[in-house]
This record gives C-alpha cells, structure tokens and sequence, in this order.
C-alpha cells in the first residue's frame, strides 16, 4: 500500500554512543523563499562539534518531488520541519535493544499506527498523528538529503534507507530502515572525513 521507498546503505557502522548526528541544525522552522524560477533553495547552516566547525546544507527536496516549476500545494514537504523533528525523537525512543520490533542488526524498526500514535500523545501536544500525516511525515524524512563539511572536504548522506507502509488484519503497519548515520555512534564524523584525507592521499 501507499509509501515504498528503498535507498543503498553506504554508511559506515561503529558502536559508540550517540554523536553529533543529533547536534545537526537539520529541521527548517521558517522556510527560505523560492527563487524567480520557483525554485526553493538549499539551506545551509554552520555549528561546531568537538571544537570543529562544520557547515550543514539541508538539500531541496525540489528534483524528487516536483518539475522545475511545479511548486508543491505545501513546500513545507521539502524540507525537515517540527513534524519530523517530533517523529524522529519517537523513533529513536523506540529503535532501542529490548524492543521486539526493533532488529539492531539490520537497523530495522516495525511499528504499528496505534503504537506510534499513542507515543506521540504522550510526549507532544497538538493534533492526533493519523495515518495520512504520518505518511507525509514519513515521506519528508526518507527525502531528506544533507551534505556536511569540513575543512573544504564534504560528504553527502541520508539518514533513512527505507520507509515502507502497509496494512495487515485492518491495521497500518510501517518499516523503517535507518542508515547508520541515525545512531551516529561516537566519533563518526571525524572517521569519515579521515577516510575521505586517506582516499585523497592514496590517490596523490
């Protein structure tokens, strides 16, 4: 039914804690205006993790949802907002060991409406999580591209390999697979960007 999405997963896998994939100024609250060809724009943000800085460019989701000039009824759909800012955090509380629906191997989460749902009411106000939202929800998340740099060196990457939904027994039912980046373990960033200084060297 509805949503099906798959993605390669390219990223590297370690088992530290949680870094700085969650410090990411990756969520858009005001949207940047679009440019003369109806274009909105990629928006870029700088932080500094560990005593580095880095600048975050949150990719337009504009070439996977719409022609040059077919504007979406709401570009809000472009871009990681409050909404997947509010899943995300149910996400992560849920893809933890000791969950049943949750396999670490493979970084796979299951997950029922009912369930997401009830966890949504508990942690945020605002209106019920229904099917529909929770697809939209879901759809910016997977569609979300970043490309992160440092020290003139970038690396692009996607949090989400797949997102699927479908209906069993009269239930809605969802998978999410994450690339490793979403549990950012530890020290991720900087074993990218060093194997990126390693590739360059081996080539030089």
């Amino acid at each position: 039914m509805k949503t099906k999405h798959n993605k390669k997963d390219g990223e590297l896998k370690t088992e530290e804690p949680i870094g700085v994939y969650e410090l990411l100024p990756r969520f858009v609250d005001d949207l940047p205006r679009a440019d003369k060809h109806n274009i909105m724009p990629d928006v870029r943000r700088e932080f500094e993790y560990n005593g580095r800085r880095y600048v975050l460019t949150i990719i337009s989701a504009n070439p996977i949802k719409r022609g040059v000039n077919d504007l979406p009824n709401d570009p809000r759909s472009l871009y990681p907002g409050p909404d997947e800012e509010r899943l995300e955090i149910i996400l992560r509380k849920l893809a933890v060991p000791g969950n049943i629906n949750f396999d670490p191997e493979d970084d796979e989460l299951y997950f029922s409406l009912p369930e997401i749902a009830r966890e949504y009411a508990r942690l945020f106000e605002g209106p019920e999580l229904t099917g529909e939202r929770i697809d939209r929800t879901l759809t910016v998340l997977f569609d979300s591209r970043y490309i992160i740099e440092r020290g003139g060196k970038e690396f692009y990457f996607a949090p989400f390999q797949k997102v699927e939904c479908y209906e069993r027994e009269g239930e809605l039912y969802y998978l999410v697979v994450f690339t490793s980046l979403f549990f950012n373990r530890g020290n991720f960033f900087d074993r990218i960007f060093e194997e990126i200084e390693s590739k360059k060297r081996s080539r030089s």
